[in-house]
C-alpha cells in the first residue's frame, strides 16, 4: 500500500480529498515501476541471423498480439546485415521486446540462450522470416491453462518453394493447413504415446507451431547440456528433431488443437533452402545431422532409454534420405562424400542405409552407362533376363519382412518404451531432470 502524504489544510475535507488524490498518484507510479518486474504468461523466442527483409514482419505479428501480457526474446546470433539495428529500434518502441547480441554459434545455441532469458509461464518459438497469427497466443494458452497441458500444437501454413525468395512459388500443391496431430483437432495425448507419435513422425519435430511449457524446455535443454556438447558446436540445420526429442520424455500431457497460427515461409536463401545448394552446405548439413543423432543418442542412453532409439526416428531417417536424394546433381566425387560419410557414422537405420546404397547405385550405373553405349546395352539384357527372379524374390522378402520380421520388432520396441514410462513417476516432471 503506497504512503499517504498528509497535507496540513484548515478543512479536513480538504485534506482528505487532497491525501486521496496523492494515494492515487502514487500507485500509479508504483504500477509503472513494477511493470517490468511482472512475470509474463507467455515468452515469445525469436532467434535472428542475417534475416532483416523479413524481421519487421515477423517482430509486427509478434508486437500486435491481442494477448498482451507477453515477453518477446530475440537474440541477434552475429547477424552481418542490419538485423540488430531493427531489433534495437523495435526494443526502444516497446519495453515487451529484449534484444540480446551474441557471437555466430548456430540457431541451437541462438535458441538455448533465449530461454535463458525467458521468464514466462509458457515459451512460443517463432522463426525470424516466419509470422504468427494475431491470436494464437491467447487462443493456446487459454487451451493450456483449461486443460493443464505441457504443449499445445496447432496449425501451420506452409507458404513459397525451397526454390524461390519471397515465398511467391508452390512446390507441387497450393499452401493448406497443417494440422499438428494425426487424429484431427482437440485431441489429448499422454505418455507413453506422445513418446512413440514424436518417434514416427505422427507428431512434426518442429519447436515452431506449438505452445511449450518453459518448465519442460529448461528441463530438456539442461539435460542436453550436461550430457552433451551439442549446444556448443554451432548446430543450424536440423536442430529441432533434437529438441523436440528430448523434451518429449518429459511432457505429460499434449493437445492438438484446430488453431491457426503459424505462417511458415519456404525461401530459397533461409538454412533449409541453402542446406544442399552446394558441396559445402550439404557437407555441413550432413555433419549437423550426425551431430544430431550422436547427442540423441547419448541422451536418450542418460535417461534409461535404448542407446540404438535414434535409428527409430523416422522424420530425421527420412531427412537422411532427402539429403541423398538433393545430392544426386552433384559430380560423383562430392556426392559419394556425402553419402559415405553417412554412412560411415552407423547412425542410419538399416532400411535407410539399403535405401541410400540404391540410390548411390543407380547414380553409378546412369554414369556408367552415359559413358559406355555398349556397357548400356549388356546392362539392358541381363535386367531383362533377371527381372522375372527379381520380383519374385521381392515379393518373398517382402511377405517375410511384412508378416514375421516387422511385428516382432515392432512388438519389442512398444514393450522397451511402456516399460520405460512404467517405470517412471509421472507425479512430478523434476524426476526426470
Amino acid at each position: 500500500m503506497a504512503n499517504v502524504f498528509i497535507l496540513q489544510d484548515k478543512n479536513t475535507k480538504k485534506t482528505r480529498k487532497i491525501a486521496f488524490l496523492a494515494s492515487k498518484k502514487l500507485q500509479n507510479v508504483e504500477r509503472l515501476s513494477t511493470f517490468d518486474t511482472v512475470k509474463p504468461k507467455i515468452s515469445i523466442a525469436i532467434p535472428v541471423y542475417n534475416v532483416a527483409p523479413y524481421l519487421r514482419r515477423a517482430l509486427d505479428s509478434a508486437v500486435n498480439q491481442t494477448m498482451k501480457d507477453i515477453e518477446i526474446i530475440c537474440v541477434d546470433d552475429g547477424s552481418t546485415d542490419n538485423s540488430l539495428e531493427i531489433l534495437r529500434e523495435y526494443e526502444q518502441k516497446d519495453r515487451r521486446i529484449k534484444a540480446f547480441h551474441q557471437e555466430n554459434h548456430g540457431l541451437l545455441n541462438t535458441r538455448a540462450k533465449a530461454l535463458r532469458e525467458a521468464h514466462g509461464d509458457y515459451i512460443l518459438c517463432l522463426d525470424s522470416d516466419d509470422e504468427l497469427i494475431l491470436d494464437v497466443v491467447e487462443k493456446t494458452y487459454a487451451v493450456a491453462t483449461e486443460t493443464g497441458a505441457d504443449m499445445v500444437g496447432f496449425q501451420a501454413l506452409e507458404i513459397g518453394s525451397w526454390n524461390e525468395d519471397d515465398g511467391v512459388g508452390f512446390d507441387r500443391d497450393p499452401p493448406k493447413w497443417r494440422a499438428f496431430g494425426p487424429e484431427g483437432f482437440q485431441c489429448v495425448y499422454r505418455q507413453p504415446r506422445i513418446f512413440t507419435n514424436f518417434l514416427n513422425g505422427k507428431f512434426p519435430p518442429n519447436c515452431w507451431g506449438v505452445l511449450i511449457r518453459r518448465e519442460i524446455y529448461v528441463i530438456a535443454i539442461e539435460k542436453l547440456g550436461r550430457v552433451s556438447t551439442v549446444l556448443d558446436v554451432g548446430v543450424s540445420c536440423h536442430e529441432d528433431f533434437l529438441q523436440t526429442i528430448a523434451m518429449a520424455p518429459f511432457i505429460k500431457c499434449l493437445v492438438s488443437t484446430e488453431i491457426r497460427g503459424y505462417l511458415y515461409y519456404k525461401r530459397a536463401s533461409s538454412v533449409m533452402g541453402c542446406r544442399t545448394k552446394t558441396f559445402e552446405n550439404a557437407m555441413k548439413a550432413t555433419n549437423d545431422l550426425i551431430r544430431i543423432m550422436d547427442a540423441i543418442k547419448i541422451f536418450c542412453k542418460s535417461i534409461g532409454l535404448s542407446a540404438t532409439i535414434h535409428t527409430k526416428i523416422k522424420p530425421l531417417q527420412w531427412t537422411c534420405g532427402g539429403v541423398i536424394e538433393d545430392v544426386l546433381n552433384f559430380p560423383t566425387e562430392e556426392f559419394l562424400c556425402v553419402f559415405h560419410r553417412l554412412d560411415d557414422s552407423n547412425l542410419l537405420s538399416h532400411d535407410m542405409r539399403k535405401r541410400c546404397r540404391k540410390i548411390m547405385e543407380k547414380k553409378i550405373q546412369s554414369e556408367r552407362i552415359v559413358r559406355h553405349g555398349r556397357l548400356y546395352r549388356f546392362w539392358t539384357l541381363i535386367r531383362t533376363l533377371v527381372l522375372p527372379f527379381e520380383k519374385i524374390l521381392k515379393e518373398i522378402n517382402r511377405f517375410l519382412r511384412k508378416r514375421i520380421f516387422y511385428p516382432l520388432c515392432k512388438a519389442y520396441f512398444y514393450w522397451q518404451i511402456r516399460s520405460y514410462f512404467r517405470r517412471q513417476s509421472f507425479g512430478k516432471v523434476s524426476h526426470f531432470s
